[in-house]
């Protein structure tokens, strides 16, 4: 008897913190960039990007398998973008496709400014979750880190976390900064929001990629940057963010 209680005692508490990491983002909005945040568009270069808007379906490697860990975990996810209006149809196809549970799609109209439409549809965000904490995910090749950092500053209570995928060098917060989407599960794994699992189960995903699903030709690679990055980076789960610098180093010179 008292072996059978204490069997489901224990089958108790295992469940309740199983239910408990699978609420870890319960309370967090996640709010993403599409074009050279999750999916391979190449803005930098206008007539490469125009042909990958129409019709690439790529995606950066592992950024599909963290934000179902988030939305999995009970994130709200909103995807924010610059994209135009137009090609509403052709991104909701890659995002179902990949079986993303999302709130929400916001894109620019035509004739309206990428910093005005992004700080707008982000306030009136934060306003219908007023009691959220939000996590914002960009890139540097237009305005999303001088964005996201308004925000911080307006909201300094409001924002948990601010990640810039590096593709031109253009942000100067090099706290902001991500290379794949190993650095982003690091990050969240060690501020308690992310299992180490996970973390492992996206570095597999990266690790197993082609280069150009991860740091494709047209991303400003810098050797230095990407060290200073990670120098004396001991805390928990370094290792797995060190492992994914060292293989894009040594891969982007076998290329």
């Amino acid at each position: 008897m008292r072996k059978a209680f204490t069997i489901a005692l224990c089958f108790l508490l295992l469940s309740q913190c199983f239910a408990q990491s699978n609420k870890s983002y319960s309370g967090f909005v996640v709010v993403c960039d599409i074009d050279d945040t999750y999916k391979i568009t190449n803005t930098v270069q206008k007539s490469s990007s125009v042909i990958n808007a129409l019709f690439s379906k790529k995606t950066f490697a592992g950024m599909d398998d963290l934000l179902a860990a988030m939305c999995s975990a009970e994130a709200k996810l909103y995807f924010l973008s610059n994209s135009p209006r137009v090609l509403k149809g052709r991104i909701l196809k890659i995002i179902e496709k990949n079986n993303l549970q999302y709130e929400g799609l916001y894109l620019r109209k035509a004739g309206e400014q990428g910093i005005g439409h992004k700080m707008t549809k982000i306030n009136e965000l934060i306003e219908k979750h007023p009691s959220d904490m939000f996590i914002f995910i960009g890139d540097d090749s237009e305005n999303d880190a001088l964005v996201y950092d308004s925000i911080r500053k307006r909201y300094p209570d409001k924002v948990a976390a601010i990640y810039i995928h590096h593709i031109i060098g253009k942000n100067s917060f090099s706290s902001y900064r991500f290379y794949t989407a190993v650095d982003i599960a690091y990050f969240e794994c060690n501020a308690g929001r992310m299992e180490s699992v996970v973390v492992n189960e996206i570095l597999d995903e990266v690790m197993s990629s082609e280069l150009q699903y991860v740091m494709p030709k047209y991303i400003l690679f810098n050797e230095e940057l990407m060290l200073q990055d990670v120098a004396g980076c001991f805390e928990l789960h370094c290792l797995a963010k060190n492992r994914t610098i060292e293989w894009l180093i040594d891969c982007w010179y076998k290329h």
